[in-house]
């Protein structure tokens, strides 16, 4: 599922809606300014 979009000039994202004893996956891919698309990066598994 698509969460957010962030700009190139700041490339980094913060998850402010996260639940104690949840496991939560992550991917990212980038969009191009030709309208290309990345792959998408390996899923890293977080559990907060």
């Amino acid at each position: 599922r698509y969460y957010q979009q962030t700009e190139s000039e700041k490339p980094e994202f913060t998850d402010k809606k996260v639940v104690i004893n949840t496991k939560y996956r992550y991917r990212i891919k980038a969009k191009f300014k030709d309208g290309s698309e990345s792959a998408f990066s390996e899923e890293i598994l977080i559990e907060f």
